[in-house]
């Protein structure tokens, strides 16, 4: 019986861990939003706030907003699922929205940090953006 509780144990630790990838700075990501955008400094502060909106974004279907967004930042969230290329299509949403298009236009946000998570088949994507200043 101890043996199957631990076989159990296990397979639902293997189980985790293969849908749920952890959230990390996406140098694909960074490299689209620039390549298609303006070219940034990648600022490891503005990394770490984007990690963290990830999985803020990610635990909770009502917080794709940007009410948690840190003050002296401007940021662009998305997600999507079933996608072959997951950052393409979020990288073209941005494009047709009027408003992540213009934040990822300004070339006054000079600072930028990037991060990507999948859940169950689920990318979430979050872009933090600042002026050198912060």
């Amino acid at each position: 019986m101890r043996y199957f509780q631990l076989g159990a144990v296990l397979l639902g630790v293997i189980l985790v861990l293969a849908t749920a990838t952890p959230t990390r700075a996406y140098s694909s990501l960074t490299g689209a939003v620039t390549k298609v955008w303006v070219q940034r400094s990648v600022a490891e502060g503005l990394t770490d706030i984007a990690e963290r909106r990830v999985v803020e974004i990610s635990r909770c279907g009502r917080c794709m907003n940007h009410d948690l967004q840190r003050r002296g930042t401007a940021e662009v969230l998305g997600w999507n699922a079933g996608y072959p290329d997951p950052i393409a299509q979020v990288i073209w949403a941005w494009r047709h929205s009027n408003l992540h298009n213009a934040i990822l236009s300004d070339r006054r946000l000079d600072r930028i940090g990037c991060a990507h998570r999948r859940i169950n088949g689920r990318h979430y994507f979050a872009c933090v953006l600042t002026d050198g200043r912060r």
